[in-house]
């Protein structure tokens, strides 16, 4: 009996040693429930541990979208701006084309005023230094491009209309 005594003491030992082997391997501390065996994924259900990993799943989720998000707006904005530049600069080159077809036109009336005996010689060289002028305040503008302010720009016109105003009465428009 005292054998029979000490067998059944052995193997509860046995299985007491086996059981607590089997725990300790199997609380390793794995958080992930991927990796995480048995008893983990039971210590992890009791403290809400996967309840936060999923909450920060989420949350990282949603500000990988808002980033997403947000360079999208950002690249819509940067195209929109890209888009009026574009705008401006084929505003400009138009306002230039149209300074430079009155520049044109001026000096064909001054041409024409040539050949009138009623504008005198001092009177049509002030008009042909004016005209010169705008040509070569027109071509200033033009050379700097998009650099070009847009206040150079209004004086160029402010300029072309005033001669214009001169030029229609020499003429006698």
């Amino acid at each position: 009996m005292r054998r029979l005594a000490k067998d059944c003491f052995r193997w509860m030992q046995a299985w007491a040693a086996g059981l607590s082997l089997l725990v300790i391997v199997g609380c390793t501390g794995e958080q992930d429930p991927a990796k995480a065996g048995f008893f983990d994924g039971i210590r992890n259900l009791s403290p809400g541990t996967y309840e936060a990993r999923i909450a920060g799943q989420d949350r990282a989720a949603l500000a990988e979208e808002s980033r997403a998000l947000q360079a999208r707006v950002d690249a819509e904005a940067a195209a929109r701006r890209e888009r009026e530049a574009h705008e401006e600069v084929d505003r400009r080159q138009a306002r230039l084309s149209a300074l430079d077809r009155d520049v044109e036109q001026m000096e064909r009336q001054l041409q024409e005023l040539r050949t009138r005996r009623d504008v005198t010689t001092r009177r049509r060289a002030e008009l042909e230094r004016e005209v010169a002028a705008l040509r070569e305040q027109s071509r200033t503008v033009a050379s700097r491009g998009s650099l070009a302010q847009d206040a150079d720009l209004r004086a160029a016109e402010a300029r072309r209309d005033e001669l214009a105003r001169i030029m229609r009465a020499a003429i006698g428009y």
